[in-house]
Order: structure tokens, then sequence, then C-alpha cells
């Protein structure tokens, strides 16, 4: 039963063609080509509607047409509530009515698609070992990455479902970031002088362009392109120290709201392009860096993802998962 897979991402937006088994939910979804993916930002793509044809306009020979496909899965940047998503690292709103095949899409939040496919066996060996903790099997396990925004969500053990997981979506990465002292003032009026937001969302600060304002701040210059900074060049050193930092305690927030002793699971880009800036000291020393809960947190086992394909994968699971039950 093929399986289209979509990690929309406010960069890229990525495609999966996956073959899935109707009877059973624990065996991996098989990607039967390579990934498809062009740029989110195209301005020819200012709907749900645009973004699926491009994809027919633009697809590999060996991709399907969309009709032909049992279940399209849509991994959204944003709040999903019923059929619909807004897009805040986007400048158009997703509404599944407007597009073609909307009884056969499902669309969860990009960051449940991240979270079913960084605990999927497959993904195991693409995960490092931050911090070994002592984990509680019957745990909350937060996932955290930051990308083009910050990403959430919590998987939470549950006794009823066949996988032993449920999720409970996030937009932590839209809530205030705890800025503290004089000095990460200062950098929040920076940030706010650049981008007229204030008070300054965690997501602005943890993501590719917060490591250039961070840089651009601490150097005395403008902003580079994210894609400009070399986090093995000792030029960046302090700049990564600082957003570690920053990682760490945006990190630590959620593991104590959600009281993830199940584990923590750091993904997205930024870990993939910048992995100094979950392995520095400064991001552990900054996660547990809570008392009276500093015995409770570093007993929190944390690992951090090397892979960059993993929304597809989860995105590809559920929809498995999907199908298997609606044909029981």
């Amino acid at each position: 039963m093929p399986i289209l897979a979509i990690d929309l991402g406010g960069t890229h937006a990525r495609f999966g063609m996956f073959a899935a088994q109707a009877n059973t939910q624990v065996e991996t979804p098989t990607p039967l080509w390579p990934i498809f993916k062009f740029s989110s930002q195209l301005p020819s793509i200012r709907s749900w509607a645009d973004l699926l044809l491009h994809y027919e306009k633009h697809k590999p020979t060996n991709y399907e047409a969309l009709e032909r496909y049992d279940a399209i899965v849509l991994a959204a940047p944003g709040p999903v509530v019923d059929k619909h998503c807004t897009l805040p690292n986007l400048p158009w709103d997703i509404h599944l009515s407007d597009g073609p095949h909307e009884d056969k899409v499902l669309m969860i939040n990009d960051f449940v698609a991240q979270a079913y496919g960084i605990v999927h066996p497959s993904t195991q060996p693409q995960l490092k070992l931050l911090r070994a903790g002592k984990t509680n099997v019957q745990g909350n396990i937060a996932v955290v990455g930051a990308g083009s925004g910050l990403g959430h969500c919590c998987l939470m053990p549950h006794a009823a479902d066949d996988n032993n997981l449920i999720h409970l979506p996030s937009e932590a990465g839209h809530t205030v970031f705890a800025f503290t002292g004089k000095q990460e003032k200062h950098l929040e009026t920076f940030i706010a002088t650049h981008t007229g937001q204030s008070p300054c969302f965690t997501d602005t600060l943890l993501s590719g362009r917060g490591l250039a304002f961070v840089h651009a701040f601490l150097t005395n210059t403008e902003p580079l392109a994210p894609n400009d900074i070399n986090s093995d060049n000792p030029a960046f050193a302090n700049s990564i120290a600082w957003l570690a930092h920053f990682y760490g305690r945006a990190c630590r927030n959620y593991c104590l709201s959600t009281l993830a002793t199940g584990g923590l699971l750091i993904t997205g880009g930024v870990v993939k392009h910048h992995p100094q800036v979950v392995t520095h000291p400064a991001f552990y020393a900054e996660f547990i860096n809570a008392s009276p809960y500093q015995s409770l947190l570093q007993n929190i086992s944390i690992y951090y993802n090397t892979g960059i394909e993993t929304g597809l994968l989860g995105a590809a699971f559920y929809g498995q998962r999907q199908l298997a039950l609606a044909n029981r």
C-alpha cells in the first residue's frame, strides 16, 4: 500500500514514497525511492493546493500520482486543528478542503512526526547518547528540535495503545524565552531591533537565524546568513557556547513541563549542522541548573539525532498505523 509522506518545513518541503503493511503497526514502512524536495518558499506556492500542484508537475517519474496513494500524510509546522493549520514560518496557511484528495490526507504536527520517527527502532543507529541517566521506561519522552523554528512533542506511555505511546503536540517554541541578567537582556533588545519582536519567542533564538543573531551581538557585526556560520571555525566558538547555554535552558524547561523522566531526544537541522550546540559543556550545565530538581534532571537520559529525514519516517509510520486500524 503506497503512502506519500510530506515533511513541510519553513525552508524545504520533503516528500517520501513508502510501501506500508496494512496488517501491522510495528513493521517499518519501506522507503521506495530517494527523497524528493523543493523550496517551500517558492513564490508560486501560496496554499496547500499549490504545494500539491508543484508536486504533480515536478515529481520524479518513479513517484506515483496523488490519486494512486492509499494515504497522504502531511507533517505540518504549526498547530493542527481539525483540517486547518496556521504556519508561523510560511506566508500561507493550510486548509485541507482547499486541495485535492481531502479524504485520504492525514495532517499531523511536524514534531509529532519527528517524535514517532525518532523513537522508531530503525532510527536507533543515528541516535547518539549525550548523557546517560536512569531512564524510567514508564516516563514521558520529550522530543525537542531547532531548525527554521523550534519544535516540541511529548510521547506518553499508554497501555491501551498498540505501540504503548500516545503523542501530545506542543507549540512551546512560541512561548516567550526567559532571558536573565543584564547581558542577556541586551541580547533580547538587539534581537528586537532586528526583528521587531518583543518579547522574543524561544524559536526566534533557538534556530539557525538565532545563532546568527547571537554571533552578530557578540561581535558587533550585522547578522550573517545562517548557512554562513561554521561551528568548526574558532571565530564562532563563543557564539556556539551562548546558544548551547540557551538550548540547555529551553530543554530543561520543556522536560520539567512534561516531567520527561523517559528521556530527552534532540533533533532538527541546528543540531545536525552544529552538534556542538548540545555537546558543549554549557548545554548540560544549564540543563541541570534547576534547584531543587537537579537530581531529577540528572537522571534524564539525553540523545541527539544525527539523521535528517526522521520526520518523513515518522509521518509514514503514522499513516501506516492509521491504515492498519482502518483495515481491522
